[in-house]
């Protein structure tokens, strides 16, 4: 990512976590129309998982700047992950639902080069998160 996606990002994302509940909502209900299978991963509380959703993004997020240090909180995220029911093949439907919410919560100020910007760090986060998914399976 170039530091002006990585800007991009990071100010976009705090017009989103404005709204954290709404910005929550949509994602969720976009992931579970996109693959109706995931809800069943859900059992506790949606609000509650709304919120560790944005607080979790809202980390990831201020830390694209620091590669090491980013790394390894994605690496841990991942290997909880796998005892929740994630699979690698889920980051596709999960990257899918979360720039449709993204869009949905920007509206007009979700440009071409913010889109971009959220594509490029979706796929770095994305891509470290299945290698270590992949690493552990391997274990």
């Amino acid at each position: 990512m170039t530091p002006a996606q990585i800007e991009l990002v990071q100010n976009s994302f705090t017009l989103v976590a404005r709204q954290p509940d709404e910005t929550a909502a949509l994602f969720y209900r976009r992931l579970f129309e996109i693959d109706p299978s995931r809800k069943a991963l859900f059992k506790g509380d949606m609000k509650r998982q709304g919120k560790m959703l944005i607080d979790t993004l809202n980390i990831i997020v201020n830390q694209l700047h620091t590669e090491s240090t980013v790394q390894p909180a994605l690496e841990a995220l991942a290997r909880r992950h796998i005892a929740y029911g994630v699979e690698v093949k889920d980051f596709t439907s999960v990257g899918t639902a979360l720039l449709w919410a993204i869009e949905a919560m920007l509206g007009p100020g979700f440009t071409i080069e913010t889109r971009k910007a959220w594509m490029a760090a979706y796929s770095f986060v994305a891509g470290i998160m299945r290698e270590a998914m992949r690493n552990a399976a391997r274990h």
